[in-house]
């Protein structure tokens, strides 16, 4: 059974689950309320917070330039201390040793 779902009825279905949950409720900013393009932001975001590189979100984005992909890829305050935490735990656990140096 084929069921057919018009663009119409998702968009319908989105602003009304928006206007539910009152993600907009108060904001006079229109630049900061949720509306269906904002999904393809969180796309882009939770994608490199996970991990992907920004080509690989480039080209999952169908963007033509990597600066159109920073601009959708936007940081949780979280993401920047996360990646510091890694680079120490690799070093706190590296296994190289420091060079001897004889003078």
């Amino acid at each position: 059974m084929l069921i057919i779902i018009s663009l119409e009825s998702v968009s319908k279905a989105f602003f009304r689950a928006v206007e539910d949950l009152g993600f907009n409720k108060d904001i006079e900013d229109r630049r900061q309320k949720v509306v269906f393009h904002t999904l393809r932001h969180t796309y882009a975001s939770w994608l490199v917070e996970r991990g992907a590189d920004l080509y690989t979100v480039k080209e999952l984005m169908g963007h033509k330039t990597l600066a159109m992909t920073e601009r959708y890829s936007h940081l949780g305050e979280n993401t920047l201390k996360q990646a510091v935490s890694r680079l120490d735990e690799s070093l706190e656990y590296s296994t190289f040793e420091t060079p001897k140096v004889e003078f």
